[in-house]
Parts: structure tokens; C-alpha cells; sequence
């Protein structure tokens, strides 16, 4: 996991499905960037069955674009950035989206859906790639895109709950997504990650205020305060994140990483087999020594806050979603 602003992905892919197996592990590395946790112990055999990988149907085959988590029976949740702009053509009703739950899926893992509908709320592109800056975030909304296709989802994908209370500062949580490793669009084939961290206070320290004022010529909404955008966003340490050292897990999300949930993972939650979304994932700014500029590995990620009233307003009208 690793993105500049905001992390929608672009891997070719081409293809079928496959059923996930006991032993198809999550993989654990250092970083989501570098590739998140990839767990190899048995215990997570049966954790995060309800995020998938979501690919759209191109002239050339499929194509790996972002996260998505199964919040009801035919609906997904995922980032509207994933959704909007240039890549709305493929996601308009009638047309095909691939879908997969394995582990390190492959083309042959994807199985076809067709759109039903799609809504979205919060920040839109004002230009499409390469122009990340272009990103809209005034005025804060939640960065989120729902998804419904003409038939149910199998089983096998479980139905994950959208958690409508809000995180509190420096609450753990996890991270997940499919995207690329070790580097800004690194070339790595797709493996679901992980990373077991934590939210970082509203009130930025000095490291967070200067990667935000860093960017702050992105932001088409002029602002450069980042308290005003965590009320909104939830923050999470990325890779090269300092202060997160020894802390929490730094992780940095990564294009292919956007529409990923974040899971509540606070006392009391077993996050290896409920998925509670409290989150998902959406933009990460970096800022950095020269020695780190080849990598963009970013230093704090923003997260769409789901329980934020006009989001979960936009949940229940949308209907279909499993809140609690």
C-alpha cells in the first residue's frame, strides 16, 4: 500500500474465480506499501473474508483498479474516487466489474457482476491522473461509493457491518488493501495486506501539520490546517512516519489500496474474524529526505470517515448496507 493523494490503481489483469482455501494466507511484510502485514499464521485463515479486489472489464481484458469490502448482499462499499471521473464509464449500470476474494488473486480468480447502480458522496477529481493535486476536498466530505450488482454475492465473501460510532484518537485499527508494494506503482502482482495500526490524534503534531503543509498547494479547497480535514478524515502513520515508530504499525496505502476498509480492531472486537468498518481508505501525502524521494512511500494516510453524520445519512438512504 503506498498513494499520492488520492490511490486509485491501474494494474492490467485478465479473467475467471476461484474459492479462497484454509491455507490461502494473507501475507505479511513491513509496510502496505511495501505490503502490509501478508499474515502467515494459521489464525487468519479466516480473517478479512469480506474484502475484495475490484477490477474493470477493458478492450484489453481486466484491469486491477481498487479495494472494495461486501457490506449487505449485493453491495460493496469502496472509494469514490475509484468510481468518479474517467473511470465512471466502467462502472455504469449494464456494464461488468471483477471480483475476488482470494489472497493473491490472478485474473483467473475474478468472477463477473453486473452494475446495478452506484452512488457516491464527498471529494471528486478535477482532473484525472497524473493530476493527483486536482483532488477536491472541500468541504470534507467522505470520500465513499457504493456499489450494488444484479446478483448476490456467494457465501464465501462474508457480509461485513459499518460501525456508525466514531473512532477516538490514537484507537487501533486495521488497514487493509490489494495494492501495489515497495513503491509508488511497483509492479507486484495483487496480494491482500494488512496492518494492524492505529488512528492518530486530530490535533496533528508537528510532523503531520508539515507533510499536510507540504501538500497544501494540492488542495484545491485552500485549506492548510489539518485539523479542519481529520475532523472529517480519519489519519494513520505511513511508512515514513517517525513518530508512529514503535507505536503502531506505519503502513502506507498505495494505489490499488483505495476503497479498502479500515476495521475496528479496539478491546472488546476480534478483528481476525469480525470486519466492522470504521473506515476506508482514500489519500496519503507524503513529505520526506532526498534519500526517500524515489519511493513515495507517504507519511500519513487519510481514511473517509464512515461514521460521520452525512455519511451515514448517505448509507441509510442508499439502503442495503449493514450499519450498527
Amino acid at each position: 500500500m503506498t498513494a499520492a493523494v488520492f490511490a486509485a490503481a491501474s494494474f492490467l489483469a485478465c479473467g475467471g474465480l476461484e474459492e479462497d482455501s484454509p491455507g490461502d494466507e494473507i501475507q505479511a511484510v513491513d509496510n502496505l506499501t511495501g505490503g502490509g502485514y501478508v499474515a502467515t499464521d494459521g489464525s487468519l485463515n479466516y480473517a478479512f473474508k469480506s474484502v475484495v479486489l475490484m477490477a474493470t472489464w477493458t478492450s484489453s481484458g481486466w484491469r486491477q483498479q481498487c479495494t472494495a469490502a461486501r457490506v449487505g448482499p449485493n453491495v460493496l462499499l469502496t472509494a469514490a474516487h475509484c468510481v468518479t471521473g474517467s473511470l465512471s464509464a466502467y462502472y455504469a449500470p449494464g456494464k461488468f466489474i471483477g471480483l475476488s476474494a482470494s489472497r493473491s488473486p490472478d485474473p483467473s480468480t475474478y468472477i463477473s457482476y453486473m452494475v446495478k447502480s452506484v452512488q457516491t458522496t464527498g471529494p471528486s477529481f478535477m482532473t484525472d491522473y497524473p493530476g493527483y493535486n486536482g483532488i477536491l476536498l472541500a468541504p470534507y466530505g467522505s470520500d465513499l461509493a457504493v456499489i450494488k450488482v444484479t446478483t448476490n454475492l456467494p457465501s464465501t465473501i462474508r457480509t461485513a457491518t459499518v460501525e456508525t460510532r466514531a473512532v477516538v484518537d490514537d484507537e487501533p485499527v486495521v488497514i487493509l488493501g490489494y495494492g501495489c508494494e515497495n513503491g509508488y506503482y511497483s509492479s507486484n502482482a495483487p496480494r491482500l495486506k494488512y496492518a494492524l495500526t492505529k488512528k492518530l490524534k486530530a490535533s496533528a503534531s508537528s510532523e503531520v501539520q508539515a507533510a499536510f503543509n507540504e501538500m497544501g498547494s494540492a488542495w484545491t479547497s485552500g485549506t492548510n490546517d489539518w485539523s479542519a480535514v481529520a475532523k472529517n478524515y480519519l489519519a494513520t502513520p505511513g511508512y515514513r512516519y517517525s513518530e508512529a515508530k514503535g507505536t503502531a504499525t506505519p503502513a502506507s496505502v498505495c494505489p490499488g489500496d483505495s476503497g479498502g476498509p479500515v476495521f475496528a480492531a479496539r478491546s472488546g472486537i476480534n478483528w481476525k474474524n469480525q470486519d466492522i468498518i470504521v473506515g476506508v481508505n482514500s489519500f496519503m501525502w507524503w513529505s520526506w529526505p532526498d534519500e526517500y524521494a524515489g519511493d513515495r512511500m507517504g507519511r500519513v494516510n487519510g481514511h473517509a470517515n464512515v461514521s460521520l453524520s452525512a455519511a451515514v445519512s448517505f448509507l441509510r438512504t442508499v439502503g442495503g448496507v449493514s450499519l450498527r
